[in-house]
């Protein structure tokens, strides 16, 4: 389990995190989301013990990091891939990691193979591509069998096969019952692999809820297609109901639900071809939940040429 309690971090005048608390559950696998500069690392940070907070506290598993006499069997962290010597192979360099926990040359030979990395393990770090030394850092980060992981940007680097890979690891890892805590930019991956999420920003909690309850909030309406949708139209005005028409026969509703819809128009005796409710997707709620704290926005416009 992780606990962020009232967590503060400040840099000088810039205050990266304010007043932060949330609970990340075993069990399930927690997404970590948020606009650049909301405060993500530095949380994962002070989580780990690489900052220390301005104030609050967090705890792994019910202690501080800088408490547990062997933190990385309880908590397996990647923050950066290329944190490697890059004159040592692979295998080297988690013999060297593993070396402060007693960790055997066995257990190292067990997550190189589990990572993909198996038959580079006597390669040189520093002539690795990012989704290989993507792979290491996730390596070390399994590498104490730890109950907690914690995870940013997983996916960064990895091709189509190795972001499928990550996804089925990190379901597997919360299946086992452990907690795991992931940071992505990517929302159609998260959509996908996380079950709940914590979402930030300017350092401060924007949203703590389970994935689909996040989806469900944002209405997107019902898609109909009628003959005579000119006559539904009608038929449904009301009220808080918005309709919006994109070609003769179709209708996007907001306001009604489908059983409204389908009642309205048998009682008037109006066939349906097409009655179908939308869904958003995580990016559209992320969006909608976040646009009034996107620390940096840029605008759409054209470049043209230059004198």
């Amino acid at each position: 389990m992780i606990e962020v309690v009232d967590l503060g971090k400040r840099y000088g005048s810039k205050t990266a995190v304010d007043g932060l608390s949330f609970t990340v559950e075993p069990g399930t696998v927690t997404g970590f989301l948020g606009p650049n500069g909301a405060g993500k690392t530095t949380t994962m940070r002070v989580l780990v013990g690489l900052a220390a907070p301005s104030a609050g506290c967090t705890r792994v598993n019910g202690k501080p990091y800088r408490a547990h006499r062997a933190p990385l069997r309880e908590i397996g962290v990647l923050l950066e891939a290329r944190a490697v010597h890059p004159g040592r192979s692979a295998r080297d360099h988690l013999l060297a990691v593993g070396a402060t926990h007693g960790i055997t040359a066995r257990r190292v030979d067990e997550v190189l193979e589990l990572v993909g990395l198996g038959e580079v393990a006597g390669r040189r770090a520093g002539g690795f591509s990012l989704g290989m030394s993507q792979r290491l850092g996730i390596a070390v980060a399994l590498l104490g069998d730890p109950r907690t992981v914690v995870l940013d940007e997983p996916v960064n680097g990895l091709d189509p096969d190795g972001i499928r890979w990550i996804r089925h690891l990190l379901k597997d890892l919360a299946a086992e019952g452990r907690t795991v805590f992931v940071s992505s930019h990517l929302m159609s991956e998260m959509a996908l692999t996380a079950d709940h999420l914590v979402v930030v920003g300017r350092g401060r909690l924007v949203a703590d809820v389970p994935m689909a309850e996040l989806i469900a909030s944002v209405e997107r309406g019902v898609h109909v297609r009628s003959p005579r949708a000119g006559e539904l139209v009608e038929v449904l005005r009301g009220d808080g109901v918005r309709i919006s028409s994109a070609a003769t026969d179709v209708l996007d509703i907001i306001g009604l639900s489908t059983e409204d819809i389908a009642t309205r128009a048998l009682q008037a005796g109006i066939p349906l071809y097409e009655l179908t409710p939308q869904q958003a997707s995580l990016e559209d709620a992320y969006a909608e939940l976040t646009r009034d704290v996107v620390e940096y926005e840029g605008t759409s416009a054209s470049l043209g040429r230059a004198a």
